[in-house]
């Protein structure tokens, strides 16, 4: 690990994989919360109207009037799969209702909450919102949440799928990203080792597409076209130099140590040698 990290081409790969998870996270929960989340929201309102309306139906008509009315909404046929309706009285016996199984104990008055019910005979999730009358009895409405638990696996399922193929093309886009920016280095690299063993008139190719590396590539281009050149010049002035040289010794003006020292003590013999 510690050698891929080592590497800047992991690390962008990294980051770009990490990016792409985490916006399709947030992606992923705003969808959860968009349906998930709006249909609880829905689901608590409705039952906050519906407990007002039926104390409103209470305090206009009395005990009779609510009973009638519950019973009415029990056989309507509407929501008729989902309604969860209960009337305790003050000393505790039901008075009407389609639910077995609440206790004031389990779902706590003027709360929202979920419990697990009879509800016609069958077991039943459902999200019950208790509400004391002015009489002492209570009034429970609710609903039952099996649809709306089968919308929420599905919405998961959906979600972890999509994680996952998101996950999958993040991983391959990270891993693409880092081959084509180890290809693009590993041109400069192998250009550079050939010009390090000599070979002065390698060049980096440049691709077609201008972008940050094609333009890097021409102006490294460019100074090797510079050092080459200047190599070029020192290579065809160093047989000039051997020359003039050579010239110089030719004419005497390059004389061996020796014969300078054995000319040192005779003035005349040492103005009468040609000066250079």
């Amino acid at each position: 690990m510690a050698k891929f990290w080592g590497t800047v081409a992991f690390r962008l790969a990294l980051s770009y994989g990490l990016l792409a998870i985490g916006s399709m996270s947030v992606i992923s929960a705003a969808f959860y919360f968009g349906t998930v989340g709006v249909l609880e929201r829905s689901t608590d309102a409705k039952l906050l109207s519906l407990s007002n309306r039926l104390a409103e139906h209470f305090e206009s008509r009395g005990d009779a009037g609510l009973r009638q009315e519950i019973q009415q909404l029990l056989v309507d046929g509407i929501e008729q799969d989902t309604e969860v309706y209960l009337l305790v009285a003050p000393d505790g016996r039901k008075i009407v209702g389609n639910i077995f199984g609440w206790t004031q104990k389990s779902a706590p008055l003027d709360r929202l909450t979920d419990l697990a019910v009879m509800r016609n005979g069958r077991p039943s999730l459902s999200r019950l919102l208790p509400r004391l009358l002015p009489d002492g009895s209570i009034l429970v409405v609710g609903r039952d949440l099996q649809d709306q638990r089968e919308i929420e696996r599905l919405v998961w399922r959906s979600l972890l799928a999509g994680g996952a193929v998101a996950l999958l093309l993040a991983i391959g886009g990270a891993l693409l990203f880092r081959r084509q920016l180890e290809h693009r280095v590993g041109a400069i690299r192998r250009t550079a080792l050939e010009i390090e063993a000599g070979d002065l008139s390698r060049r980096i190719p440049i691709s077609d597409v201008e972008d940050e590396f094609a333009r890097l590539n021409r102006d490294i281009n460019r100074m090797l076209d510079r050092i080459e050149h200047l190599m070029d010049g020192v290579r065809r002035a160093s047989p000039f130099s051997k020359s003039t040289n050579s010239f110089r010794c030719s004419t005497g003006c390059c004389k061996s140590p020796r014969r300078n020292r054995g000319r040192a003590g005779n003035p005349l013999r040492r103005s009468s040698s040609p000066r250079c």
